[in-house]
């Protein structure tokens, strides 16, 4: 008899807390908490409720936690609120089904008909809103703020508002998972996203006075996705894992290109860039130079704490004007300087002294 009532004090726990997630949802308010204190406070609250750990909860707890890593290594990106989500409704699905009590199936669709009815009116609510996710509209709310005295505070985003940005920018704390509603600001000129789970990157090929766009821990064939930006000028990308079997030549008009914290073999993925003047290499590790001579109009390298195998393909470009190399490369110095007629620039740890060859 203890045993069952301890079932449908679980049953009601595990709902109810399912319930709170995903009315809290929309507004993002659980993916803006840390997620290891979330996770201490899950295990936490259990003890103080049950007055012990039940093993079956932290199993699934410990399994939630080690799919969220994994679905991150390979960059598919979840709200942390939908694996928690995930962990309620199994919990509250199990201890029915240990609920020696009658109507077990109706229970499990009644709770399943709850789910689905807060997920509609979540949507509901957000159908008429030019920004989707909450995340988004209340980074963008915060740049008007910031730089537009006469924009009302509280009030529902216009497009007349979205049209006066011109500079935006994403960062992991602002917990911004899909960029719908972006294409509406029609004038934006740099973009910088520092966020891991946005899943639609393809609307920003709508942006066509982007002139600028910095991109932090994605992939490269998700920018392949993108349509033609065909005013960018500047492309930065950052702990972006490179495919070369994916090419960049989505971007007609781009200039410069800055690639950080990489790993790739070679650069054959931007030999389509034919406008790229100036490529700037840093903390990347880089098997060939292979490509950069298909670079017709490119005038400046730029080459800082980053591993080279072999630099031969270096001495073929017919455009490059000048090397900029920082001192942990030297290595290669004499060897560029005996073979070609480039202008190379030795730049110091600290960026500041240079001495020119």
């Amino acid at each position: 008899m203890e045993e069952k009532s301890v079932y449908k004090k679980k049953i009601l726990i595990y709902l109810s807390a399912l319930l709170i997630t995903l009315i809290a949802y929309p507004f993002n308010i659980i993916n803006g908490i840390n997620v290891v204190l979330l996770y201490w406070f899950i295990y936490g609250g259990q003890y103080l409720l049950f007055k012990r750990i039940y093993k079956k909860e932290l199993l699934l707890l410990i399994g939630i936690i080690i799919l969220n890593f994994v679905l991150n290594g390979l960059y598919i990106f979840l709200r942390f609120d939908v694996f928690l989500a995930i962990y309620f409704e199994t919990l509250t699905i199990y201890y029915i089904f240990k609920d020696a009590s009658r109507y077990k199936w109706q229970k499990i669709f009644a709770v399943i008909l709850m789910i689905l009815l807060i997920v509609s009116i979540n949507s509901y609510l957000r159908k008429d809103e030019l920004i989707k996710d909450r995340g988004l509209e209340r980074c963008i709310k915060e740049v008007l703020e910031k730089n537009f005295y006469d924009f009302e505070k509280g009030q529902p985003l216009t497009l007349s508002d979205l049209q006066m940005l011109k500079r935006l920018y994403i960062w992991k704390d602002n917990c911004v998972y899909d960029l719908q509603g972006i294409e509406n600001l029609k004038n934006l000129e740099e973009l910088d996203i520092n966020s891991n789970g946005i899943k639609n990157l393809e609307r920003l090929g709508m942006l066509n006075n982007l002139k600028e766009l910095y991109i932090s821990n994605d992939k490269l064939c998700r920018l392949k996705k993108i349509k033609n930006l065909k005013s960018l000028e500047k492309l930065s990308l950052s702990y972006v894992k490179i495919n070369n079997d994916c090419f960049i030549d989505n971007f007609p008009r781009l200039k410069e290109l800055s690639i950080h914290k990489s790993k790739f073999k070679d650069l054959s993925f931007i030999r389509e860039l034919k406008e790229l003047e100036k490529l700037s290499l840093s903390g990347c590790t880089i098997e060939s130079m292979e490509g950069i001579e298909k670079l017709s109009n490119l005038q400046k390298l730029e080459l800082d704490h980053t591993q080279i195998k072999n630099i031969d393909k270096i001495k073929e470009s017919k455009s490059l004007k000048e090397i900029e190399l920082c001192k942990s490369i030297l290595d290669k110095v004499q060897e560029l300087r005996e073979n070609t007629n480039f202008k190379i620039t030795i730049r110091e740890e600290d960026f500041l002294d240079k001495m020119i060859y």
